[in-house]
């Protein structure tokens, strides 16, 4: 799991691959040989606006160094998220995980 601030100036797409190149470098994963999953969460101390679950791009493929399993939001009085499934199957934990920080309040 890694935590980042959310940036209300940039667009969620461009943070979640920001995100996931400081992942990679910070743990030297590398694609088909250390491979990584990887649950982000961003935190805001303003309401986020204008965004829903489906705008969080997770990964449907392993082909990648850092898989991204799960993307959450936390921002006061809203929790948006998106997690990686097959079917009703989840990967990495994440529908345990986003559970849990869906009891974080704010």
């Amino acid at each position: 799991m890694a935590v980042f601030e959310y940036d209300k100036g940039q667009s969620v797409e461009l943070q979640v691959n920001d995100a996931r190149t400081c992942i990679r470098k910070a743990t030297r994963s590398f694609w088909l040989f250390r491979e990584l999953g990887a649950y982000v969460v961003f935190v805001s101390s303003e309401p986020v606006k204008r965004l829903f679950s489906e705008q969080l791009s997770v990964d449907t493929i392993g082909f990648h160094a850092v898989i991204l399993q799960g993307v959450h939001i936390i921002a006061p009085n809203t929790q948006i998220y998106n997690h990686s499934k097959w079917s009703s199957h989840t990967f990495g934990g994440a529908k345990e995980i986003a559970g849990k920080l869906s009891a974080v309040h704010t």
